[in-house]
Formats: structure tokens, sequence, C-alpha cells
């Protein structure tokens, strides 16, 4: 059953920054869409961003990272342009009560611009969170 229908999902968002499991196309299509791929009507564009004075850490006895303010640091990840409204509440659900999505000042590598995105921002227990580099 698709969860997804263009119709219902006006108005559309500017941007939304991903570095960890919804960088991946079919992670994103799964959670934003209900599907299995990103659908062509959904005019989503992608690209390689990133972030200042934030870090990234791995979720100890998970599979999924976690971003908290760090002033010397900086987190890769990818700008995603045209999300809806619907699509973003689809993904505040899936990303649960763990994170609190802000509105960030991202550097979009292909437009060579700062661009302000909505991005999930870590607000559990610092504890939880182990500095391992790992991929998603």
């Amino acid at each position: 059953m698709s969860h997804y229908n263009s119709n219902d999902d006006k108005p559309q968002i500017s941007a939304a920054f991903f570095y960890g499991t919804l960088m991946k196309q079919e992670v994103l299509a799964k959670y934003a869409f209900g599907l299995s791929i990103l659908p062509k009507s959904s005019n989503i564009v992608i690209n390689k961003a990133s972030l200042q004075k934030y870090k990234k850490y791995h979720v100890r006895e998970e599979n999924y990272p976690a971003i908290i303010f760090d002033e010397k640091s900086s987190v890769n990840g990818v700008l995603v342009y045209n999300l809806t409204k619907k699509n973003i509440e689809m993904l505040d659900e899936y990303e649960g009560d763990e994170y609190e999505r802000k509105f960030l000042t991202v550097y979009d590598h292909n437009l060579k611009e700062n661009v302000k995105a909505e991005c999930y921002v870590w607000i559990d227990a610092v504890d939880r969170l182990v500095d391992l580099d790992i991929e998603y």
C-alpha cells in the first residue's frame, strides 16, 4: 500500500539536511514517502552538503547517528530539496522523540552557498552517544 499521494502534499518546504541513514535514497523513500523508491513526481533534488559547528556521533547499541552542537566540528551529509509537509511529518514520526527538528544553516556544495534547512538534532541523553566514525 502506498502512503504517498502527491496531491495531498502541498506546500513544499525548502530543504532538509540528513547525515545518517536518511542519506540513502531507499531509506528516505521508505520513511518520507512510504515507498521503496523515490517517486519521480516528487521533484526531489539531493545535493552534497555540510553543517558547521555540529559533530556526528554513533548512538550506542543502535544503527544510526546523532548530531550535537560542537563549535569546532562539522558534519557531512546531503541537502534534500522539495520535501513536502507530509514527508516531514512522516520523518518526524521515524525520528521519534530522541531528536528535535531545527532550522540550521547548511552549506550546499553543489550550489556553493549557505541554505537554511531543517535538521534533526539529538536531544536525548548524551551518554548514549559514542564517538565512532561509522558509515550509515
